[in-house]
């Protein structure tokens, strides 16, 4: 055989390249996203805020793929967020961020902050494969007039049951790095919530400190009047505002 020649293929080949052509690419698995996007918060006065925002999907369980102009009050978040936890305990759901935040409500710093807290809520439950598929979520989106969790969470046990039930051994844990962790997690839960509550007396007491710090700083001040030289009248107002 010379060079240059082509080689003779086997028979046979060319059918086989032939029927590879005509197989038809396998078809991808269609990926389903649930895309919410946080436009506005209405505030009026000290009054439950309302929360605007739009929702882009493609799940068949909604009835169109856009949602314009959804409007639910903050308290409605909040009830969705605790049916989800209550109904994915496979899923690690974030408590809903509060409506109001330390700038105080009704300033433009405390409605960015709270938009862009409940941004990042949105954006983890909407792109959790678990969260985004409850049927709540659509009811969520899609009700007319508000939302109100279909599913009534079972309530948690309280008073004499709660105490019988703990005298019962805790349920058996399939992982035993999970069982072996119970205690130290049962720990940290009693000391956080401790710690909440000292967290809450000291603020308690911070907030009174301030307002008799303020009182006695107005008292201070209108010592002025009945001073009657004038620098030490003047050193009163002064020192009044500067403790106001």
């Amino acid at each position: 055989q010379q060079a240059g020649e082509p080689q003779p293929r086997a028979p046979g080949s060319n059918r086989q390249a032939e029927h590879a052509q005509q197989i038809p690419p396998a078809q991808q698995r269609p990926q389903f996203k649930l895309q919410a996007k946080i436009t506005g918060l209405e505030r009026t006065g000290k009054k439950d805020p309302v929360l605007r925002f739009d929702v882009h999907t493609n799940l068949p369980a909604f009835r169109t793929t856009q949602y314009r102009d959804v409007r639910r009050l903050h308290s409605e978040f909040v009830k969705l967020g605790q049916h989800l936890i209550s109904a994915n305990p496979e899923a690690l759901v974030p408590a809903v961020p509060p409506p109001v935040t330390a700038a105080g409500a009704g300033t433009d710093e405390d409605e960015n902050r709270v938009k862009a807290m409940i941004q990042r809520w949105f954006n983890y439950v909407c792109s959790n494969e678990t969260l985004m598929r409850d049927d709540e979520m659509v009811l969520f989106v899609e009700s007319d007039f508000g939302y109100s969790p279909l599913v009534k969470m079972k309530q948690p046990a309280t008073g004499v049951r709660r105490k019988i039930l703990k005298q019962f051994a805790p349920p058996p844990d399939d992982t035993p790095e999970l069982a072996d962790a119970r205690p130290t997690v049962k720990l940290f839960y009693l000391g956080t919530m401790d710690a909440g509550h000292k967290v809450d007396k000291m603020v308690k007491a911070r907030r009174g400190l301030g307002l008799a710090e303020s009182d006695y700083g107005v008292k201070l001040s209108s010592m002025h009047v009945q001073e009657p030289h004038p620098g030490l009248a003047n050193a009163y107002k002064k020192l009044g505002r500067v403790i106001q």
